[in-house]
């Protein structure tokens, strides 16, 4: 049975926001500090192969993996999509500054195929929003904004909210 996990929210982070652009704009980089990714085939320009860890949701174990495109065609965003795997992931980053430096927003959707009976659904969508949630806040915290310059702000630090 197809489950959706569906996640949007916004972080702030104390650094520029073309510094938070280019460090995600940087697919090989932000691609392989995605938290639970157990390798990252790069196939073509700006497309990948990901394979992550084994997953557990509701006592059913499943490896997922997929293709997925990256796209940095619109100003301020880094957008991906999935071509092909038993895990789909489609996506968006939105950089945009703030008077304290700037705020990602994001907005994410997962399907997976698990064999779930109907009335387990609603707790696995809960869970893997959940955990989707932390992936991507921990994903935004990994960011090496160190390598670009950040015009003297101070080390990046996270707060925000989840929607």
């Amino acid at each position: 049975m197809k489950i959706e996990f569906r996640v949007s929210g916004e972080v702030e982070i104390n650094a520029l926001a073309s510094s938070v652009l280019a460090a995600l704009a940087d697919v090989e980089a932000s691609v392989t500090a995605h938290p639970g990714l157990r390798s990252a085939l790069h196939v073509g320009t700006h497309l990948y192969h990901l394979e992550f860890r084994e997953r557990e949701l509701l006592g059913v174990y499943y490896t997922p993996e997929c293709i997925v495109r990256y796209s940095l065609q619109r100003p301020a965003h880094v957008s991906w999509s999935t071509l092909d795997g038993n895990l789909r992931s489609d996506g968006d980053f939105h950089v945009r500054s703030t008077a304290r430096g700037c705020a990602v927003r994001y907005a994410v959707s997962e399907v997976v195929d698990l064999p779930l009976v109907p009335p387990l659904i609603a707790g696995a969508q809960l869970l893997g929003r959940v955990e989707l949630d932390r992936q991507l806040r921990s994903l935004l915290a990994a960011l090496d904004v160190e390598s670009h310059p950040l015009a003297g702000f101070p080390a990046p630090t996270l707060r925000g909210r989840h929607v």
